[in-house]
């Protein structure tokens, strides 16, 4: 293997039936078979390229009935009288078919484009040429009579348009070959929703034009772009220049209203942008001497970067080619790396001047200035074999029989100290000995009164299912990976939420299979209570101190000076704020009896509308629907519950135009209250994490979870209950549903 380009394979090797210790000495048997095997030994790659022919031609892959077809031509000498021909034979036979004259001396390009094969070559005049499947002749056309001159063409396809571009002169042709743009410098083509579009500059102006519409929109000058639509139907230009490590995202309005400008941080940009069959935009980056794979992913708006080389020194631009099944090619320093999904190869080729590339299924055509390569494209199984052979087997035996005595000494030290935790009978940790096919073999009396039911016999996934969805995707991933490790999760008992930490860990056999799997479970919800309202009351405490120094302060200003006025309104008013997050915080903390009393639903409504932080609605209307209905509550709880979930809907709608809905109904045995905004919405994660404990989506914006928390203890002391309804981008809807008569017990 070429060390200059060490592969650095990203996917994870899993051992479905063995360990990693049984590999471990399975390993160096397979090392001394492989070389033996008649097998290609000169490739460690998970893709390589077998040479299928070579000739001074060029050509491409046309599919005609299932059966592929080659389409090549070859330059005739100058000093000859004679036109060059263009040939079409079958892929794997070289009996030639058909043979087409031309009036062509020299071919510069073979490409294919949609069922074609697009030629283009000279004589006097530049010309350009479509050859069907069936071997005809379908269209010429006269490209120095259109401006080009003897210059170099490039021809770049991109979906249904075929570009040839020189350096100040473009052309653009639908797939009926009817010329749909004509432009000077060109930077991007391709379809946008179901248009036509490209980008190109000429002189210091660079336009975005839509080819129907006519539609132009002036861009900043960079010198790489690629355009593609949004998830909600905006238009997202990408901009850059080689060498920059950021990416510009400007997201257009169809209207072309400008929406935003931003800077995304990127690896080093090496190649220009180019767009997966996908749609999606692809580029090769550099970072130190490493080489990467980067697309856009437009659904987070963030850049995803896949390492592929080591060692890259280069610093010219890298040639990139796109196909379709996300079949990626990049060409630097005489190497060709080619990507399917997540395999890839190196294949060295002595290339000269821009080749045009064609991949179809398993043949790589690739044309260069002089020659045309035709390549089968297979997948090496044993790349990781050969990896090992070609560069390590000196070492590898030494290494894996050091290996092998370490494990055995690891594992023999861990399965005595498992034993020994296995023999405390009077444990006072919960313990769970589940079997390597996932059925719990044994459990300790600890471990019942955790889990509050009897485990013996049944499946471990299932149970954990059935109480914690945090752990059950981890259940089911440590039986399968079985390797050790730990985490405290919360666990869900009806409407009672606790956490829970839990261990687990292997006890293998001498072979390095799983044998059994240990599982220590230990109740942490009390003193983590504990803690948290140690905490809080501290906090809270401080608060209280601070807020009566800010009040008294603000009331001893004068009141006959009207910018002292405005400045005292503000300092109160933040005061109240502050205040009302200190009854939340004693809500959670205060172990005080509810005090119920007989209050209307109106009161409460009315109470909550005065408590609002009005500087925070900017454009929000607030609407009332209220029926007065009266019953048994702590009405203090009741507002701070209340409050919270109307300030989380003034938050959603972010300032924005919107309408914070504020209803009261009754029944006969229950009164509610509802708060519906016209914010972003909530997923699935979220309705499901909306009362887990410190759970917040605004962390960042300075939230703390502890809202949530007020409304769920409100409910519980009020043996309320509440429903979500949400809908991403369409709002949410909560219902506080209450008892209109409470028991007269005491209530902590």
């Amino acid at each position: 293997m070429n060390k200059k380009y060490m592969s650095l394979s990203k996917k994870k090797w899993e051992a479905n039936k063995w360990n990693v210790y049984a590999v471990l000495m399975y390993f160096p048997i397979l090392i001394g078979i492989l070389p033996f095997a008649e097998l290609r030994a000169d490739n460690s790659f998970q893709l390589q390229l077998t040479l299928m022919e070579k000739s001074a031609a060029k050509g491409c892959i046309l599919e005609q009935g299932g059966e592929k077809k080659l389409i090549y031509a070859k330059s005739i000498p100058l000093w000859s009288n004679q036109f060059a021909n263009v040939f079409c034979r079958s892929l794997n036979d070289k009996t030639v078919i058909k043979s087409i004259p031309t009036n062509l001396q020299s071919i510069d390009h073979v490409i294919p484009f949609q069922e074609q094969a697009m030629v283009i070559g000279k004589t006097d005049s530049l010309i350009l040429m479509s050859i069907s499947p069936k071997a005809t002749v379908e269209m010429t056309e006269n490209l120095t009579a259109l401006g080009f001159t003897s210059e170099p063409t490039q021809a770049v396809v991109n979906g249904d348009i075929l570009a040839i571009k020189q350096k100040n002169r473009s052309l653009l042709f639908n797939k009926e070959g009817k010329i749909i743009a004509q432009c000077a410098e060109l930077l991007w083509f391709g379809t946008l929703g179901e248009q036509s579009a490209y980008i190109h500059r000429e002189g210091n102006r660079t336009e975005y034009v839509a080819v129907a519409d006519n539609i132009r929109w002036r861009l900043p000058n960079f010198q790489y772009y690629c355009v593609q639509k949004s998830t909600n139907g905006d238009n997202l230009f990408l901009m850059t220049n080689f060498g920059s490590t950021y990416i510009h995202l400007v997201v257009f309005s169809d209207s072309g209203t400008m929406k935003s400008m931003r800077q995304i941080e990127s690896k080093m940009v090496v190649s220009p942008i180019h767009q997966q069959s996908d749609g999606i935009p692809i580029w090769i980056s550099k970072h130190k001497n490493s080489l990467f794979v980067s697309v856009f992913l437009r659904e987070t708006q963030q850049i995803s970067a896949q390492e592929y080389h080591t060692n890259f020194e280069q610093t010219d631009e890298v040639s990139l080619f796109c196909f379709d099944d996300k079949k990626n090619i990049f060409l630097h320093d005489n190497f060709v790396t080619i990507i399917d999904i997540d395999n890839f190869g190196t294949h060295t080729l002595p290339l000269r001047g821009m080749p045009d590339v064609t991949w179809t299924d398993k043949t790589l055509i690739i044309n260069d200035s002089e020659n045309m390569w035709v390549f089968e494209v297979t997948h090496n199984p044993y790349w990781f074999y050969y990896e090992i052979v070609n560069n390590h087997s000196e070492k590898v035996i030494l290494f894996f029989a050091v290996i092998i005595l370490i494990s055995v000494l690891v594992t023999a030290t861990k399965n005595r100290k498992i034993m020994n935790i296995l023999l405390d009978k009077n444990s006072a940790i919960g313990i769970i000995i589940v079997g390597k096919k996932g059925q719990i073999k044994e459990v300790n009396a600890k471990a019942e009164e955790l889990l509050t039911q009897n485990t013996k016999g049944k499946y471990f996934v299932e149970i954990m299912n059935n109480l914690s969805d945090e752990f059950s995707e981890t259940a089911e991933k440590i039986l399968k990976e079985r390797r050790g490790g730990s985490g405290v999760y919360p666990m869900h008992f009806g409407a009672d939420i606790r956490e829970y930490s839990i261990e687990w860990i292997p006890v293998m056999s001498w072979m390095g299979t799983m044998q059994l799997m240990v599982v220590r479970i230990n109740d942490l919800t009390n003193a983590l209570e504990r803690r948290r309202l140690m905490d809080w009351a501290h906090l809270a405490h401080d608060m209280q101190t601070n807020l009566s120094v800010i009040r008294l302060n603000a009331e001893s200003l004068p009141n006959d000076n009207e910018e002292y006025n405005r400045q005292k309104v503000k300092i109160l008013n933040q005061a109240t704020i502050l205040l009302r997050r200190v009854r939340d915080i004693m809500t959670i903390a205060r172990n005080k009896t509810t005090e119920f009393q007989k209050i209307s639903s109106e009161e409460i409504c009315r109470r909550v509308i005065d408590e609002l932080d009005t500087s925070s609605l900017y454009s929000i209307t607030v609407k009332t629907n209220i029926q007065s209905t009266f019953f048994d509550a702590d009405p203090e709880r009741i507002i701070r519950a209340i409050m919270n979930a109307a300030q989380n809907g003034i938050k959603a709608m972010a300032g924005t135009e919107g309408i914070l809905t504020i209803t009261t109904f009754a029944n006969q045995e229950s009164v509610c209250f509802t708060i519906s905004d016209t914010g972003v919405g909530m997923d699935e994660e979220t309705k499901k994490n909306m009362f887990v404990p410190f759970f917040t989506t605004s962390r960042r914006g300075g939230g703390s979870g502890i809202g949530s928390m007020v409304i769920q203890k409100t409910m519980n002391d009020h043996n309320g209950k509440i429903t979500i309804d949400s809908q991403i981008g369409e709002g949410t809807t909560i219902t506080f549903i209450f008892p209109k008569k409470q028991s007269q017990g005491v209530k902590i």
